[in-house]
């Protein structure tokens, strides 16, 4: 809008006189200051508001502690935990969905799942109390990721995929057959895959501990 009004201005005094278009290009920029103030405010706004919904949305994800992975025998359909979590999305961010503009709602779901949400998530594995993982419950934290990605992805106009990026990734680690299968998903050399990693190979290696089927000394002996 700034430049469109830039380009206006100079149609506009074209031929006229110098301090005209001067009088019309300092008004101009005391508009786009103050739309950056703004801007910035809705901004600060928006992730206060995030702040205040992560508080009642918080029992529901530390519910994922409660969850042992470790011992689950199936993995067809989401865990109970995880449909109360969204259940909960869904009436918590509803009045706020039908009271504010598209952009700025899409802002607020895109604040919430990146700086509350899913770190929170991650810390279930790569925290001091990480939570332990058979093969099932890998599969099955892997199909809770993808309801809660799905659902997110509904709710919002704008992409939010990549607030999952981390948390898609360490689901994927999680689910290799072995650890050796790290090496066809493009890392190091032996790469094949297209994946841009956001792990560290310290994150990778921690992951894999979280397997209670996988060997300590082969996760150890991987050159990651």
């Amino acid at each position: 809008l700034h430049q469109a009004l830039q380009n206006e201005i100079k149609l506009i005094y074209r031929g006229a006189g110098k301090r005209e278009e001067e009088k019309a290009r300092e008004v101009l920029s005391e508009l786009a200051s103050a739309s950056h103030v703004l801007e910035k405010e809705l901004t600060d706004s928006i992730c206060r508001l995030a702040s205040v919904l992560q508080g009642f949305l918080a029992p529901h994800v530390k519910a994922f502690e409660t969850l042992e992975y470790e011992t689950v025998t199936s993995s067809y359909s989401e865990s109970g935990v995880m449909m109360e979590l969204i259940a909960a999305l869904d009436v918590t961010l509803l009045p706020f969905k039908e009271a504010l503009s598209q952009g700025c709602f899409d802002t607020l779901v895109k604040v919430l799942i990146a700086e509350h949400m899913a770190p929170a998530l991650e810390r279930l594995i790569l925290g001091k109390k990480a939570s332990a993982f058979s093969g099932i419950g890998a599969m099955l934290f892997d199909k809770d990721l993808r309801a809660l990605t799905g659902f997110i992805s509904g709710l919002a106009h704008r992409p939010v995929r990549d607030s999952f990026t981390r948390l898609s990734q360490i689901a994927l680690v999680l689910t290799l057959g072995e650890p050796q299968e790290i090496f066809e998903y493009n890392w190091g050399d032996s790469a094949s895959g297209n994946i841009s990693w956001h792990l560290t190979a310290d994150e990778v290696r921690r992951t894999m501990t979280r397997r209670n089927d996988w060997a300590a000394d082969r996760i150890k002996s991987l050159r990651l």
